[in-house]
């Protein structure tokens, strides 16, 4: 009688092998400065390990944890994100503050008046301040969604663009900049006139020469949405919303604050005949 061979059991074998059967490759993964194996222990961690919060669950679980009376340190590559958005939460605001006060001394050489100084960067500010908290709900939104997926079974969820990270960081000095260009040519164009200042001509011509700038400088930024990379995509949004919001809002205000607080015009010249 003939039987079909179970190749199971040649396949499934559970003997038992040691660190000398394993390539050296592998081995020397695990050896310490002394050469020595059985030392290190290799952890899996699991999640997305592109999200910094993600890499600073990780860190807080797995990072330092004691085995009996000795205390044992884990590392990877990836620890470094956590790291870098600790110094990007923390430093990102002295980099904007830095920025702002950089373009403040440029402008006020250029006017040379703290007046126009003052109404250059009130309507400016302002605007920075609602763009700030436009992202933050529109980072709740996001979080909203992705929690609501995640308890719903879906493997492909979104990602929040709106997070404070090494790659959107970087857009904030220039929707600072950016904002207040607009608003410095009305003003400019207003402090020519003087007296004489028609404003709602000048902000139908200046302001509107800015917005086509502005436009042109959004869909520059917006075509980093179609990257593949969410670093890239958050620089996209963030300077995308950022510079709609900015510098629509500080136009408008710069346009009312004049209106209702006239700052002191020079005095025109009269037209010579």
């Amino acid at each position: 009688e003939i039987r079909p061979r179970d190749w199971s059991s040649d396949v499934c074998s559970s003997d038992l092998f040691g660190p000398e059967q394993l390539p050296a490759f592998v081995r020397e993964r695990f050896r310490d400065q002394q050469g020595q194996l059985g030392r290190f222990v290799l952890l899996y961690a699991n999640g997305n390990l592109a999200d910094a919060r993600s890499v600073q669950e990780v860190i807080n679980q797995v990072g330092h944890f004691d085995v009996g009376p000795r205390h044992y340190l884990s590392t990877a590559s990836f620890f470094i994100l956590a790291e870098a958005d600790a110094i990007v939460k923390k430093e990102g605001p002295w980099a904007v503050l830095l920025a702002t006060l950089a373009v403040a001394i440029m402008v006020l050489w250029y006017f040379r008046s703290w007046w126009l100084l003052l109404y250059s960067f009130t309507p400016m500010l302002m605007a920075f301040v609602v763009f700030l908290g436009i992202a933050r709900g529109l980072g709740w939104t996001f979080d909203a969604v992705i929690a609501w997926q995640r308890a719903h079974g879906v493997v492909e969820t979104l990602r929040n663009p709106f997070q404070l990270n090494l790659f959107s960081v970087t857009t904030l000095p220039g929707i600072v900049g950016i904002a207040i260009d607009g608003v410095t040519h009305i003003l400019h164009r207003c402090h020519e006139d003087g007296e004489r200042a028609d404003l709602g001509r000048i902000l139908r011509q200046t302001g509107g020469a800015a917005w086509f700038a502005l436009i042109t400088t959004s869909v520059g930024f917006g075509a980093l949405l179609f990257q593949p990379n969410p670093g890239l995509q958050s620089i996209a949004w963030w300077a995308t919303v950022g510079l709609l919001v900015s510098c629509l809002l500080s136009n408008v205000l710069v346009g009312a604050l004049i209106t209702v607080l006239p700052p002191p015009w020079r005095k025109s010249t009269p037209p010579t005949s």
